[in-house]
């Protein structure tokens, strides 16, 4: 709901709106000249947002031959030889600026960040963003992750991701490749941060293997043990 905006020229009419949903944003039609000046309705636009009726059609082919298809879902997803290519964010950054105010259902903390903020984020923490295609097409940057270092492994800190590939073994591959790359011990922690639109991500965090080991002033940690060598299952090759 926090994306709906009302522009009416009744009073009565907005206040009944707000009283119900108070994230919608209302005004009065003596705004909407100077509404396009506005930071929320001025979102970055990438080229890849742009391209995005071309993301559509190759979802809209990759799930008809998934829909005709008898293998199961791992299958299927081999036959569509995916690749991921870890990027630098530096070279990426107004993609993956837009993932992070545009990622919510897939984002560990829900926190957003300005311009400013999301630059000084780039330029001084461990990051990685990361590219997916297949036979079908290009997805383009999906995903965006900090990392610090945590005992002898790493912490994730921030990780946002497009729900265009959810559920297509894209966590589970590049939960592997930052285990794999990172650490000593083959553990994983993330420090997660509960909101009212990410339990996706939570219900796969724990689907994966992942457990609550401690409780913070803002938010929980959850670890990593278990066999990261099968997380990816070989469906999807990553290049670094």
């Amino acid at each position: 709901m926090d994306t709906f905006a009302l522009i009416d020229d009744s009073e009565f009419e907005r206040g009944e709106v707000s009283s119900v949903y108070p994230c919608v944003r209302t005004f009065t039609e003596k705004n909407v000249l100077d509404l396009l000046n506005r930071p929320d309705f001025s979102p970055t636009i990438t080229d890849q947002s742009k391209n995005r009726r071309l993301s559509y059609l190759a979802e809209s082919r990759r799930i008809e031959e998934r829909d005709n298809s008898s293998l199961s879902i791992d299958n299927f997803l081999l036959s569509c030889k995916m690749e991921m290519f870890i990027k630098n964010p530096k070279k990426e950054f107004l993609r993956c600026h837009e993932l992070i105010l545009r990622s919510n259902q897939f984002n560990i903390s829900g926190k957003k960040y300005n311009e400013q903020e999301f630059q000084t984020i780039v330029n001084n923490k461990y990051c990685v963003c990361w590219q997916v295609c297949d036979k079908f097409g290009d997805y383009g940057i999906v995903g965006f992750l900090t990392y610090e270092p945590f005992k002898n492994s790493v912490i994730i800190t921030d990780f946002v991701m497009s729900c265009r590939v959810a559920e297509k073994r894209v966590e589970e591959a590049i939960f592997s490749y930052i285990i794999e790359s990172f650490t000593l011990d083959n553990r994983l922690y993330i420090k997660f941060i509960e909101t009212h639109r990410n339990s996706p991500i939570k219900s796969k965090l724990f689907e994966i293997g992942f457990q609550f080991t401690e409780n913070l002033s803002e938010g929980i940690i959850l670890e990593f043990s278990g066999d990261f060598e099968n997380l990816n299952k070989g469906i999807i090759k990553v290049i670094s």
